[in-house]
């Protein structure tokens, strides 16, 4: 049974992209309708299609995700009336519009340049582990070098003594 859905969703909702994520999930389940901003801050979706479909629908657009925090939704439902071929986005003025974008954009590259200053402190480290790893693994092959040097000087001793011992016993045996 198609039924019909206004919901109005609460929180971090506007000037973060809720609105483009609420109309992806809407056209990937098949749900009709749309979304819009508020005056006071909220966003406004109206969604029709089954009513299965519309119930998982709003438990998905419940978005606790980047700089979206969806903390509250309300919800009335009423008699599907089938005037939606699609799920749009409801725009407001131009000039509001563009400052949504501009502010979300804004915040966004503020997230993306704290992060790239952590990425940073987190390259030195790593590069700092590299060399200390470097310092570490050429000391152990000067040492390694070392004392192959002295057990090559042993070894070699041993077989010249082993020589010695057996050309003795040769000189005996004749």
């Amino acid at each position: 049974m198609k039924t019909r859905a206004s919901i109005t969703a609460k929180g971090e909702v506007q000037k973060v992209g809720y609105r483009d994520v609420v109309q992806k999930i809407a056209q990937d389940m098949g749900v009709k309708g749309f979304v819009e901003n508020l005056r006071d801050g909220n966003v406004l979706v109206v969604a029709e299609g089954e009513k299965e479909t519309v119930e998982e629908f709003i438990k998905k657009i419940k978005v606790k995700k980047d700089f979206i925090d969806v903390k509250d939704i309300s919800i009335d439902y009423e008699k599907a009336t089938g005037e939606f071929e699609y799920f749009d986005i409801k725009y407001g003025r131009l000039e509001e519009e563009f400052g949504e974008r501009v502010g979300a954009a804004i915040q966004y590259l503020k997230a993306v340049d704290s992060n790239v200053e952590g990425v940073g402190s987190k390259v030195e480290a790593v590069g700092s582990s590299i060399n200390m790893f470097r310092n570490e693994t050429k000391k152990s092959f000067v040492n390694l070098r070392s004392d192959y040097g002295k057990i090559s000087g042993d070894i070699t001793t041993a077989i010249q003594g082993i020589e010695r011992v057996a050309e003795n016993e040769r000189e005996n045996l004749l």
